[in-house]
């Protein structure tokens, strides 16, 4: 059985179909298009490659489609802008964690000097982790707004506030408010890696940010690694107390950073 047939009204031929001129156009356009088939697989997995121009304004060469960014890292020198920035980025990273640090190789002193508990001196220390969570999240929305360079001097110059503050508590509570501030000063690694991404481009923005960061977190070991020897050195002779001789070696932190972040500010391009 066969269907029946439509109606002779239905019965149109493509020949008889009139086209308007804007159609034809647009039809010939299409027509011209290569087909998907004749496109080579491997186009659609092109990684873009750094568009490197000569230029006189930098040392290093750099991609002019990432913002003039550095496509490569020369850690044996000084060529500003970029390895400048890669440079104070890990030396204000060490600086920043040696002042965040500040206290707790000299803990073991400051608990028997100020009379404290196991449980106050771990008070103390969730404190000043509790605040680097606040101050890194927040760091965020600032370092979009001011950048890096002037986040992280000011982070630097105000941490030298509770720094120098910690040289003076004489209880428990008062430890505990120091150090609860001077855990902000840990947002300085969210500005240093913020700091080396903007600055070189896609294809070395790991190894600079891997660079940068691991010696950045290097300065909780110098802080473990030196400050007991300046101790040592302060006490030693017998003219300086036990007492006292904490709280100046904690004055060290806080004119190394003072140094640094005022290097950031005005030497950096």
């Amino acid at each position: 059985m066969t269907p029946p047939s439509p109606p002779p009204a239905l019965q149109l031929s493509l020949g008889s179909l009139q086209l308007t001129p804007r159609v034809r156009e647009l039809s010939a356009q299409l027509s011209g298009l290569p087909s998907p088939t004749d496109t080579p697989r491997s186009a659609y997995f092109q990684v873009d490659k750094p568009h490197i121009e000569p230029t006189k304004t930098y040392d290093l060469p750099v991609d002019t489609k990432q913002f003039d960014r550095a496509t490569k890292i020369r850690p044996c020198n000084m060529l500003r802008p970029h390895m400048r920035i890669f440079h104070l980025s890990w030396m204000s990273g060490i600086t920043g964690f040696i002042g965040w640090y500040a206290i707790p190789p000299l803990m073991p002193i400051i608990k028997e000097q100020l009379g404290l508990t196991d449980g106050q001196v771990l008070n103390s220390d969730i404190a000043s982790t509790a605040s680097t969570i606040f101050s890194r999240i927040a760091s965020g929305p600032l370092l979009d707004r001011y950048g890096p360079q002037v986040v992280q001097s000011t982070v630097l110059w105000v941490g030298i506030i509770p720094i120098v503050c910690a040289a003076f508590v004489n209880s428990a509570t008062s430890l505990l408010i120091v150090r609860f501030f001077i855990g902000l000063v840990g947002c300085v690694f969210v500005s240093s890696q913020y700091w080396t991404t903007i600055t070189f481009a896609r294809n070395v923005a790991g190894a600079g940010n891997a660079i940068t960061g691991g010696l950045g977190l290097s300065g909780i070991g110098f802080a473990f690694l030196i400050l007991p020897f300046v101790y040592e050195a302060i006490t030693s002779s017998g003219h300086v107390s036990e007492d006292m001789g904490w709280r100046i070696t904690i004055a060290l932190p806080a004119v190394l950073m003072l140094i640094m972040g005022t290097v950031i500010r005005f030497v950096v391009d």
